[in-house]
């Protein structure tokens, strides 16, 4: 995030994507489904807001590679 307090809030998600993200965090250096989710948000509207390139090139090719063994892409 960005220095800002970190509020949180709950949201409904259903069960089945929840199992899903259990086992896509699996062996990642993610803790919770929480950070996962948030930290695929913030890609995603990132992505969407068109912001400027948040990660290095190094970074960036590691979350390909690392989507790609996730099998998202």
């Amino acid at each position: 995030m960005t220095g800002e307090k970190d509020t949180r809030v709950s949201i409904s998600i259903p069960k089945q994507l929840f199992e899903s993200a259990v086992r896509r965090i699996d062996g990642t250096e993610f803790k919770t489904v929480d950070d996962y989710v948030t930290h695929v948000l913030e890609l995603v509207m990132a992505n969407l807001e068109g912001r400027e390139q948040v990660y290095s090139e190094e970074d960036s090719r590691k979350i390909r590679d690392r989507l790609h063994a996730l099998g998202y892409i």
